[in-house]
């Protein structure tokens, strides 16, 4: 029933929310009227709106695009400023001096977060390529070279000239140290043509190469999924006695309140607690895990153990708070002889269903919980697909 309300709340709210929205559509288009549309910054790029023209009978939908807001000659200066700066800081790359390079070069296409398209050009243009990489075919000797970048913002534009001065390959550099390498093994490769094998060059200029065939370590692979399977079996089971712990739990306090009134009527009838016990006892099965411990301290009874053992053993059948405190009640009564055992079940089977309604109040709610997080992903999801669109068609 709580529910079933919830559920319709729920859908209660959604109609409300899609009738504002749809009382908003209505009045933005008919009431908000504007001949204004307002323009996205520079950097946003071109906007498109959708619109219905009416004139004297004619009708037409039509898209009109509305460019972005043009930048003062101010703040394209700025921009080129930045632009330039981010250059003279970026463009030699892991070079140190310009007046040394032989690693590549960083030549980007744009700056300030893409605001400013660059063009590069080199002369001689065969030492370098156009995003700064560095031919070293080409290159036998210190070779000075030119750069020119062409910084451009809207139709203003400023070019920049920087020198730099490129050395042959050099295996202290990643790049050099693979051309060098792929040179080396084009060498070998055309030295052993003639031969059944072909050998691996050993020494690079003075480096000594260790090759390290690469493989699919498969052994390794099985072994790591073998320890990972293991660990996963070893929470999975884990968490499976968990599980029946919790559930042997709920078996244990849902059959507590008929133990404990059955054994008020019995004992109040006249039987004694052993004739009880056997009598409760015939219940048991797998599904009545309370009864079960009741039968075991009855049989253990029949097999010549002490009632005072056999009560004392019931909380070791059924580990749970509730049947430690029935044994010791009935310990304490064999021990003291207490007249008002009677008295004590009848208070024990009150409160033992009285703490059944709590425990079902609770699983109620739970499952109401649990029902009502489906529900509102549901509601989230309608939430997207109708106001993501409704509030990007509201342009007041």
């Amino acid at each position: 029933m709580k529910d079933l309300k919830k559920a319709k709340r729920l859908i209660l709210l959604l109609e409300v929310l899609g009738l504002l929205l749809f009382v908003g559509e209505i009045l933005q288009q008919h009431v908000f009227v504007s001949d204004e549309i307002e323009r996205l910054e520079a950097r946003e790029g071109v906007e498109e709106h959708e619109y219905t023209v009416e004139a004297d009978g004619h009708k037409e939908s039509v898209t009109v695009e509305v460019s972005p807001k043009a930048r003062t000659k101010e703040e394209i200066a700025s921009l080129l400023a930045a632009a330039k700066e981010e250059v003279d800081v970026s463009y030699l790359g892991a070079n140190t001096d310009a007046t040394h390079v032989q690693q590549n070069l960083v030549l980007q296409k744009a700056y300030v977060e893409d605001q400013v398209d660059a063009a590069w050009s080199a002369s001689p243009g065969s030492y370098i390529d156009t995003d700064g990489s560095l031919r070293f075919d080409y290159i036998e000797e210190a070779t000075e070279v030119y750069l020119t970048v062409t910084l451009r913002c809207e139709e203003q534009s400023e070019t920049v000239d920087y020198k730099v001065v490129v050395y042959p390959p050099s295996v202290d550099t990643p790049e050099g140290f693979q051309y060098e390498l792929e040179h080396e093994l084009k060498r070998a490769d055309e030295e052993y043509r003639t031969e059944d094998v072909m050998r691996l060059p050993q020494e690079l200029d003075g480096l000594r190469l260790r090759w390290i065939p690469k493989g699919s370590y498969g052994g390794l692979q099985l072994c790591l999924l073998g320890i990972a399977a293991w660990i996963g079996i070893a929470f999975a089971k884990k968490e499976e006695e968990r599980q029946a712990q919790k559930k042997l739990q709920k078996a244990l306090q849902a059959d507590y309140p008929n133990i404990v009134n059955w054994l008020s009527l019995y004992v109040g009838a006249g039987m004694s607690m052993k004739q009880a016990f056997s009598i409760i006892g015939k219940e048991a099965s797998e599904e009545h895990p309370g009864y079960e411990a009741v039968l075991r301290c009855s049989r253990s009874m029949a097999d010549g153990k002490s009632e005072m053992a056999a009560y004392e053993d019931l909380s070791t059948y059924a580990p749970d708070k509730n049947y430690r405190k029935l044994s010791l009640l009935i310990t304490h009564h064999l021990r003291k002889g207490s007249e008002d055992l009677m008295f004590q079940l009848e208070r024990e089977a009150t409160n033992a269903f009285e703490q059944r309604k709590m425990l079902a109040k609770v699983a109620g709610e739970e499952a109401s919980t649990k029902l009502l997080i489906p529900m509102m992903g549901l509601l989230g999801i309608i939430l997207i697909v109708l106001v993501i669109p409704a509030l990007r068609g509201i342009n007041i």
